[in-house]
């Protein structure tokens, strides 16, 4: 309704975190934007960018409703070599001490690669480039 009120025109994206322990769907944020992890959406046939473009060019574009596909996981190498890192310096505050992953799971749970199509930013035209942004990742992470 907002962005109705708004006549917002152009994509945008809205981010929910879901409580493991009961379900419940939390609002993080909206942003009248693409986000940067475009990769699932693609792989199921939600070519947002695309549709984006079309639409700019001709208003009465509707895009085609992809087909159902199975439950499809996109993992980001940068963020799977960062987690047990996270892991092992321990929480910051006491209250997430209770919860705090164990790092030998941690490290199986990461270390469980599958196809190397699995990722973000994979691309068979480009198969190095998910490398160089996941060791960007790591190196930005790591300076701070």
């Amino acid at each position: 309704r907002m962005l109705q009120e708004l006549e917002w025109r152009g994509p945008f994206m809205m981010e929910f975190l879901r409580d493991d322990r009961d379900g419940k769907m939390w609002f993080m944020e909206l942003n009248g934007r693409l986000w940067g992890s475009l990769a699932l959406a693609r792989r199921l046939g939600m070519d947002h960018p695309a549709w984006a473009v079309n639409l700019a060019f001709d208003d009465s574009f509707t895009p085609k409703a992809p087909d159902p596909t199975p439950n499809v996981q996109m993992r980001h190498l940068g963020r799977e070599l960062l987690h047990p890192l996270y892991v092992a310096r321990g929480p910051k505050t006491n209250f997430h001490r209770k919860n705090w992953p164990h790092l030998w799971s941690t490290l199986r749970g990461s270390w469980a690669f599958g196809p190397v199509e699995g990722f973000y930013n994979y691309d068979p035209a480009h198969p190095w480039f998910f490398l160089r942004d996941a060791l960007f990742d790591l190196k930005m992470k790591i300076r701070r």
